[in-house]
């Protein structure tokens, strides 16, 4: 099933239409505003032009559980995606999102090509879709749960931004980022807190689907199941003039607020909301995420944020959330009857050797292709003080030989240097081999 078209006509409102609503069911149902006679019925061609103008609304289906989708776009490559479902969005988890991508709104779609996205709000497209200044560019979204699959409409990447504001919101993160990363940020993961998804089958109140237990170990004490999404990498850095701030209550309580940080600054992406959790990554400490401020916009899309980071007691249940789960690795099998496990050692790479060869002295781990060797010689192990060595490549080199009980020390270059003991004869000469320490 193609992904479903954007909405091609925004001047009709279902909000403000005389005669039709659109209930959350998906099912158009006549209205009688105070007044105004009701039609019959909707004719077809009515329907159809309704539908396309309801967001996330396309003829013949039914309403799609996206809330919204935003793009923040990088002609070169590396947009980021996040997308927000309804609240009243109940299918059980695991939920898989796939991303697909295309030039009109209509199709042909191609898949992007991310990680297996299970359980998240966000993703990235790492290619580069725009090639010339008059192509789109669109992106959808499938969903699918156990329950079935879901398409969300069609998102324009290019949004209402021209040339001149995607510059300067580049230029604003640029600067944002170097400061964090130069400076005085603080690098760190972002937990957004669930608010679409099932509720918590353990502690979520049925009437009111309120957590009931604030230490839940399922869903955190959000409510919804899994409490948080998973962490998205970012930084923060508290602003100039913004001292931390400490409350004690008395001297046999202590601190009621360990730390308060009344104006940390974070980039716009992804939004940040209230009750999300910073997660210092040098200490792990946890941090809510209180009244938030848009300090820098363009045209509605937040791109800084201020806000107040207040440290959560080291008793919350947060400090639990992620999980770090080890798994018992698994008992070895046992071997079949009459037989034994046998082992191989890593084969010891051969030493470096001194032998005769070819009517000289060579030293290396090849006769033919030595290290040194010496220029005239006797077939004799007495007396390679008195040679005169040179490199395989003919060159002069100054090495000292040492005779010492049954063997010989070499020195005057790292590769070759040490010990030279008997380790067998070649054609009745003794071989010397470098002692491995």
């Amino acid at each position: 099933m193609p992904p479903p078209s954007v909405p091609s006509n925004p001047n009709i409102n279902i909000f403000s239409h005389p005669y039709w609503q659109f209930n959350a069911d998906g099912n158009i149902i006549p209205t009688v505003p105070s007044g105004s006679p009701a039609p019959v019925e909707m004719s077809e061609s009515d329907r159809t032009i309704l539908l396309e103008s309801i967001p996330g609304i396309a003829p013949g289906m039914e309403a799609t559980p996206f809330f919204e989708i935003v793009v923040r776009n990088s002609p070169l490559g590396g947009s980021l995606i996040t997308w927000g479902l309804k609240r009243t969005f109940n299918d059980p988890l695991p939920y898989r999102f796939d991303l697909y991508w295309s030039e009109t709104p209509t199709g042909p779609y191609t898949l992007v090509d991310t990680p297996v996205l299970i359980n998240t709000y966000w993703a990235a497209d790492p290619e580069q879709r725009l090639f010339a200044l008059d192509v789109e560019s669109y992106y959808a979204i499938k969903l699918t749960t156990p329950s079935g699959v879901h398409w969300s409409y069609a998102s324009n990447a290019n949004s209402f931004w021209n040339k001149r504001d995607w510059l300067i919101g580049r230029e604003i993160c640029r600067k944002e980022f170097l400061l964090c990363r130069k400076f005085t940020g603080w690098y760190g993961f972002l937990l957004k807190r669930r608010v679409w998804g099932p509720q918590c089958p353990r502690c979520s109140d049925f009437d009111t689907a309120e957590p009931s237990d604030g230490h839940c170990e399922v869903c955190y004490g959000v409510g919804k199941d899994g409490g948080y999404w998973t962490p998205f990498p970012t930084f923060a850095y508290n602003m100039e003039g913004s001292p931390t701030q400490f409350k004690q209550v008395d001297d046999k309580i202590g601190l009621a607020e360990n730390v308060v940080l009344p104006k940390m600054r974070m980039l716009g992406y992804p939004h940040l909301a209230t009750n999300d959790v910073f997660v210092h990554y040098g200490s792990g400490r946890r941090f809510f995420v209180r009244p938030v401020q848009i300090v820098a916009e363009i045209k509605g899309m937040p791109i800084v944020y201020v806000c107040e980071l207040r440290l959560a007691p080291y008793t919350d249940i947060i400090y639990v959330y992620p999980k770090i789960v080890t798994p018992t690795p698994p008992e070895p099998p046992e071997p079949p009857p009459g037989s034994e496990p046998t082992y191989e050692m890593p084969p010891t790479p051969d030493p470096l050797k001194i032998q005769w060869s070819g009517g000289e002295w060579n030293l290396g781990l090849d006769v033919d292709d030595p290290l040194y060797h010496t220029t005239a010689g006797y077939p004799l192990p007495t007396g390679l003080d008195s040679f005169t060595w040179v490199h395989g490549d003919g060159s002069a080199a100054e090495l000292t030989f040492t005779e010492i009980a049954d063997g010989w020390t070499v020195s005057g270059d790292p590769a070759v240097d040490g010990t030279y003991m008997p380790s067998g004869t070649v054609a009745g000469l003794t071989v010397f081999s470098l002692v491995q320490e």
